[in-house]
C-alpha cells in the first residue's frame, strides 16, 4: 500500500513539473514578445518562439523513461 502511494505521489509530482516545464515552454517565451523594445528581446523572442517545439519534444519524449527504455531495447535487439 504504501509503495503505490510513494508511486502516485512521484508521479503527480512528475505531471507537475512537466506542466512547469511546458508554461515556461509557451508562456514566458511570450512575455519577451511583449518587451520588444529593443533588438535584443526580438532576437531572444524569436530564436525561443522558433525553439519551442524542439523543447516540447525534449520535455515528453527524450526525458521519459518509457520512451528511453525502448529506445534502448530496440537498439539492443539491432532494429534502429
Amino acid at each position: 500500500m504504501l509503495g503505490s502511494l510513494t508511486r502516485a505521489t512521484n508521479f503527480c509530482w512528475l505531471i507537475v513539473l512537466k506542466i512547469l516545464a511546458q508554461f515556461v515552454i509557451l508562456g514566458c517565451t511570450w512575455m519577451l514578445g511583449l518587451y520588444q523594445l529593443n533588438l535584443c528581446f526580438r532576437v531572444l523572442f524569436r530564436i525561443l518562439n522558433s525553439q519551442q517545439g524542439t523543447f516540447l519534444f525534449i520535455v515528453h519524449c527524450a526525458l521519459n523513461k518509457e520512451v528511453v527504455f525502448s529506445l534502448i531495447v530496440l537498439e539492443f535487439l539491432n532494429i534502429i
